[in-house]
């Protein structure tokens, strides 16, 4: 078992969470520079290589966290998964900032980080596109309900090295929150689009922004939302208009707070969101313009 250590305020405590005397909850670090897989990964200088070998030693459900170092990096040149968080209920936190911001470059088309279980969450970690058309950065499957991505930064490395989505959310993965990511690409980018999401009830995108050339639009569902919250997001769609488009006429749930910028028809940055609950979303068509408040506001009749 690994290191279990309580967390106050952003502290480690000098003893382990228990539960009547009983371990409740594992620590565990990676480090590509100084780590090994080989080793029990419960203590910086112990620590493990990849996140994969981490993910691995956890416990389903009992609050299990994992570290990645500052500079750690993880590269994917082939199909399939760089890492998948198939245990329910674990965090996964980058430590660092800028430029020591633990990065997960996908080299393969198919090459992806998977999210294939409940209650996981990421946050702090860079996903980086180094070949062209990279289907999907962070994957979250119809098993990963309530998974929460935060905090982290996708990028295309270089012009025609774009990630065609960012985060895809699989029908039937109820309850996932995206917040305060930040999606951003080239100015050649062929990118689609930074979230995609299917049919899904509470989903939650908070406090996002996104900025460069998204296809089909920056925030796209490929079917109905149910109780939905999307608010306070800054999407600059430098490719079309397209900000938000919510699938069909019958999404439900609140649309407040959105700043929308595309580069052709306001009526189009937003669309879907006939049966949403809407409350001061902004949409401008160019550049050194202020946005205009659409849907239109309501009347008192």
């Amino acid at each position: 078992m690994g290191e279990r250590i309580l967390s106050v305020g952003g502290n480690k405590a000098s003893r382990p969470i228990t539960d009547f005397g009983i371990n409740i909850t594992d620590v565990y670090y990676v480090d590509s520079v100084n780590g090994d897989d080989g080793r029990a990964g419960k203590s910086v200088e112990t620590s493990l290589a990849t996140l994969d070998a981490a993910i691995g030693k956890c416990t389903a459900n009992q609050g299990d966290v994992i570290y990645l170092m500052p500079n750690h990096a993880e590269a994917k040149d082939a199909t399939g998964s760089i890492a998948t968080a198939d245990i329910a209920g674990i965090t996964i936190v980058g430590l660092g900032s800028g430029d020591q911001i633990p990065t997960f470059s996908l080299g393969h088309a198919g090459a992806t980080l998977t999210v294939s279980a409940a209650d996981v969450k990421i946050s702090n970690i860079q996903v980086l596109s180094t070949v062209a058309d990279v289907a999907v950065g962070i994957t979250i499957t119809a098993t990963g309900d309530r998974s929460i991505i935060e905090q982290c930064e996708f990028r295309d490395s270089a012009a025609a090295k774009e990630l065609l989505v960012g985060v895809s959310v699989a029908a039937a993965a109820h309850g996932v929150k995206i917040l305060k990511n930040d999606f951003r690409t080239t100015l050649a980018a062929g990118s689609n689009n930074a979230i995609l999401a299917a049919a899904v009830t509470d989903l939650d995108v908070r406090g996002n922004i996104a900025y460069g050339k998204f296809a089909t639009g920056v925030m796209l569902t490929s079917g109905v939302l149910t109780r939905a919250v999307i608010t306070d997001n800054s999407f600059v769609n430098a490719e079309a208009a397209i900000g938000i488009a919510l699938n069909g006429t019958s999404s439900t749930g609140i649309l407040a707070k959105n700043f929308l910028g595309g580069t052709t028809s306001i009526a189009a940055a937003l669309t879907g969101e006939n049966t949403m609950w809407c409350f001061e979303n902004y949409i401008t068509g160019a550049a050194a313009a202020s946005g205009l408040l659409d849907p239109a506001a309501d009347s008192d009749t």
